[in-house]
């Protein structure tokens, strides 16, 4: 069994450790590299180029490096082989703790505090509690519920949309096939 690796150039190293710790019979390639494309039997994949899977006769999974598959969507066509992605609460706190930093950010009004202090001249200005700053979050899926939770763990009047049905603590949910449920 071969592994195809490419995650667009990020982070091969310690990818590629990974695979040699945990799986320390199986050749794994970088995506570039000089190899057999029927060697090939699973993929690890972020942003891959469009129908270069198709190339790989023996693909029997497809595993994407990303929080999402949305990329993926977007080609024109795929392989006849499940596609996996990677839910990992790691990525799932940093997304979170970066949403967090951009509420507060508009929440407080940073960028006029940005701008006094370039002016060095400081002026007291309102700013909304938390609890009266409202934020929606379009999508609750494995990534977008735990971002949710988060801000509204912080104080703040956070609303979800999703397709189907959600359930996140401290979160007012609703669901539809469009955004104007949303409203």
């Amino acid at each position: 069994m071969t592994i195809l690796l490419n995650n667009d150039g990020h982070w091969h190293e310690k990818y590629l450790a990974a695979l040699a710790k945990y799986l320390p019979d199986r050749k794994v390639v970088e995506f570039g590299s000089d190899f057999d494309l029927a060697e090939i039997e699973y993929a690890l994949i972020w942003k891959h180029p469009d129908g270069d899977l198709l190339n790989y006769p023996n693909l029997k999974a497809v595993f994407s490096l990303g929080s999402g598959t949305d990329y993926l969507d977007a080609h024109k066509s795929l392989p006849d082989a499940p596609i996996f992605r990677l839910i990992d609460p790691n990525m799932a706190d940093d997304m979170a703790l970066y949403t967090l930093y951009w509420v507060v950010h508009f929440q407080r009004g940073m960028e006029i505090l940005l701008r006094q202090q370039t002016q060095k001249n400081w002026q007291r200005y309102p700013t909304q509690l938390a609890p009266d700053y409202k934020v929606c979050m379009l999508g609750q899926g494995a990534i977008g519920s735990h971002i949710a939770k988060v801000l509204a763990q912080n104080g703040f009047d956070t609303f979800g949309w999703s397709r189907s049905p959600k359930s996140v603590a401290g979160v007012t949910s609703t669901t539809g096939d469009g955004l104007d449920s949303a409203e």
